[in-house]
């Protein structure tokens, strides 16, 4: 059996751009919130500075904040990743391509995920569980190929 040594010297690497920390930081922080204030929509009795302020009242919590703060890190990410893609050789027709095939996979994982509890399995031709295991099939290989692509593998690779 080769040794990790030879199996990576073989794989050619593309040149490593520094990572911009504090977009990392921020990114994963805005992540680590979004999810916490999900799981709290819908637990009653908490004070008030955990939900979302009602429409119709001025003032805002952090709760109000988190998806301003993730469309402001999407916005601050474009451009070093455009970037590094150009810094790799990709054309600007390979570069489009990448970007409408993502946005679309996007929309159509977000499609998925929104409707799984509202299916009608007589107009949709597929049941309701179907629907849910290629929801968390989606969600599964969209989370394993964002990993791969930031380089990130579990021990062992995949």
């Amino acid at each position: 059996m080769p040794s990790d040594n030879a199996t990576t010297a073989a794989i050619p690497s593309a040149p490593q751009t520094p990572r911009i920390l504090s977009i990392d930081i921020f990114r994963g922080l805005t992540m680590l919130v979004m999810v916490f204030v999900n799981d709290l929509a819908f637990v009653k009795g908490l004070p008030w500075w955990t939900y979302h302020i009602p429409g119709g009242v001025n003032g805002m919590t952090y709760v109000d904040v988190v998806f301003p703060a993730f469309l402001f890190i999407v916005g601050v990410s474009i451009p070093p990743a455009v970037r590094r893609r150009i810094d790799l050789g990709d054309s600007p027709v390979k570069l489009w391509c990448h970007i409408l095939l993502r946005s679309l996979s996007l929309v159509v994982l977000g499609i998925i995920l929104a409707n799984s509890g509202k299916l009608d399995p007589e107009r949709a031709g597929i049941s309701s569980e179907i629907w849910s295991a290629l929801a968390f099939l989606g969600r599964s290989c969209f989370g394993t190929s964002t990993l791969a692509t930031a380089g990130i593998a579990p021990p062992g690779g995949y």
